[in-house]
């Protein structure tokens, strides 16, 4: 009895028996009276053992069989990465001359031979091919690989508007792994070499995009335009809501273009100053000396530096209702 490195089926026929014992050969065992298919995890041969019993008259019967497991065959085969309208070439690195094989694709293009080891093919997009493989002794395997095709590129131009002070992303998704970025002028760029740059520019600039592929097949460029609005000012709230219910309970500073603050003060109706800070990215929580101060009306004042390198100041009232 011969198989292929896969679980293994065994067949009870005994008569008259109640209680089992399987011994399989490679150190494992079973109780049942049919067990499971069992898997051999190594070829070789193999001395089963089914011991029976009549547990009422306590009758007992042996039987050794061999068993024989055969190898399945061993595949390794390697892909191709092309340019769009090249031929692919994808191949068995150990062939077999008495192995028998057989190639399919998907989708499916013009294999010139699907029975030989190793192929060309000219796929127009990214295939996944499939090697099926069968030995002499009838054992089959099967692996996988792919072709990949790189198509002809078109980056469309990107323009936008941004607020002085603001950053953003200069926005291209192809796969780094295939292509190489080139971006120009470095002015104000994360990178140069890269996917998404970030780019906190202060005045209107133009970026030049560079693409080609790893294997020299097609190139690109494009154009990234930025015009940055000029704008900046000083806004707050004038009601905020320290109620700790998570909205409206903390009171920012906020606008456009603000670059650096150098004052944000609270002022009570008596003009004691209350809060304090440099920060622009600390805020009021309604809380003076560790108490959440009454329903009133207080002053701010705020001084910063804009993105321009001027100093705005900003003077208003804020509603605190609790």
């Amino acid at each position: 009895t011969a198989l292929c490195i896969q679980p293994f089926p065994f067949e009870n026929n005994s008569l008259n028996a109640t209680s089992y014992f399987w011994d399989f050969g490679d150190g494992q065992t079973s109780t049942s009276q049919n067990p499971s298919p069992h898997n051999y995890t190594q070829a070789g041969t193999y001395d089963v053992i089914l011991g029976v019993m009549d547990n009422e008259h306590s009758c007992t019967d042996t039987i050794v069989k061999a068993i024989i497991i055969f190898d399945n065959p061993s595949i390794s085969i390697v892909g191709d990465t092309i340019c769009e309208g090249q031929t692919a070439f994808i191949y068995e690195t150990n062939p077999n001359s008495t192995f028998t094989y057989s190639w399919t694709s998907m989708p499916t293009y013009n294999i010139n031979d699907n029975s030989l080891p190793n192929i060309q093919d000219a796929p127009n997009s990214t295939t996944t091919y499939t090697l099926n493989v069968v030995d002499t002794n009838g054992c089959a395997n099967s692996a996988q690989t792919v072709v990949v095709v790189i198509p002809p590129l078109f980056i469309p131009d990107f323009d936008t508007v941004i607020v002085v002070g603001d950053s953003i992303l200069l926005p291209i998704n192809l796969d780094p792994s295939i292509y190489n970025y080139a971006w120009t002028p470095e002015d104000g760029l994360s990178c140069i070499a890269c996917t998404n740059p970030m780019v906190h520019p202060l005045e209107d600039i133009e970026y030049q995009l560079t693409i080609t592929d790893n294997l020299n097949c097609f190139s690109d460029n494009a154009i990234y335009t930025i015009q940055v609005h000029p704008e900046t000012f000083i806004s707050l709230p004038t009601t905020f809501t320290p109620n700790g219910d998570g909205v409206n309970d903390i009171i920012y500073v906020e606008g456009w273009g603000v670059k650096e603050l150098i004052e944000y003060k609270i002022f009570n109706r008596w003009g004691e100053l209350i809060f304090e800070t440099d920060d622009k990215n600390v805020g009021w929580n309604g809380y003076y000396k560790g108490v959440l101060q009454n329903n009133d009306v207080y002053v701010v004042q705020v001084k910063a530096i804009t993105w321009r390198d001027e100093e705005k100041t900003y003077e208003s009232h804020i509603n605190l209702m609790r």
